[in-house]
């Protein structure tokens, strides 16, 4: 019983802490409408409409598909180094191919 009493904490620690940020960032940029507690989760509710928000490449005048394709490398590089440098780092052996390396980034990459 203690353990499902722990793991209850912790989920309403994590949700505390996640929606919490959301209400800080939209605090600070002056969005935010509502928090409310819902059967399916916490919900931090933003003033700006859904249709009306434009994003980062609304906000840096770049086109959004540029956007999508920097924070696709960012993923695929981040993913290579866990694969190729966190999990051997643990001793993590998987076949499963998401966690095997994509790319070859070198001797010594990864996290040492």
């Amino acid at each position: 019983m203690r353990r499902y009493l722990t793991l209850l904490a912790a989920i309403i620690v994590f949700a505390v802490i996640h929606e919490g940020a959301h209400a800080m960032a939209a605090t600070a940029f002056h969005e935010y409408g509502a928090f409310h507690v819902r059967p399916f989760g916490l919900e931090v509710e933003f003033v700006t409409p859904v249709a009306d928000r434009h994003g980062l490449a609304a906000g840096f005048g770049a086109p959004r598909y540029l956007w999508q394709l920097l924070l696709f490398l960012v993923f695929v590089v981040n993913r290579e180094l866990i694969a190729q440098g966190l999990l051997p780092l643990y001793n993590v052996a998987t076949e499963h191919p998401l966690f095997r390396p994509w790319l070859r980034l070198g001797p010594g990459a990864g996290v040492r």
